[in-house]
């Protein structure tokens, strides 16, 4: 199962975020991505501002509860469309979802933690040309 650091103890610490993407232990990446423990993978199933079935299933591949899901939405906290919402329910659990801000910054807590947790996160602004929106470090 992912989920958990591997053997030599590396963690996905994110550092800052921003409107096209992240700063992740120590490399930028651009566009959603999904974290796991020791893992860093774009988020491939995104549409716009649309986060279906499919991008749920994406998320959680190899992953089952009793985990912690996080889902960051952006600048302000989007509920997922019904899809996604009720694909997660089917499985078992239901979603921890938030402006992207604090999805950094509990992903960052709960990893340190060492808790079993996933995180599929959008920029602050997404998709590009959308809604301006800020970006800072999560700290």
């Amino acid at each position: 199962m992912r989920g958990r650091p591997e053997d030599n103890g590396t963690l996905v610490r994110v550092d800052s975020y921003g409107p096209g993407g992240f700063t992740i232990s120590g490399d930028r990446r651009e566009g959603p991505v999904i974290l796991r423990m020791a893992e860093v993978l774009p988020w491939t199933e995104v549409s716009g501002f649309e986060l279906g079935a499919s991008a749920a299933r994406e998320l959680v591949a190899d992953f089952r509860p009793p985990g912690i899901v996080l889902v960051g939405t952006g600048r302000t906290r989007l509920v997922p469309d019904t899809g996604f919402l009720d694909w997660c329910r089917t499985q078992g659990f239901e979603p921890d979802v938030m402006a992207t801000g604090a999805a950094c910054r509990t992903w960052n807590v709960l990893a340190m933690e060492g808790r079993e947790v996933v995180a599929g996160l959008l920029p602050a602004e997404w998709p590009p040309g959308g809604e301006a929106g800020g970006g800072s470090s999560p700290s």
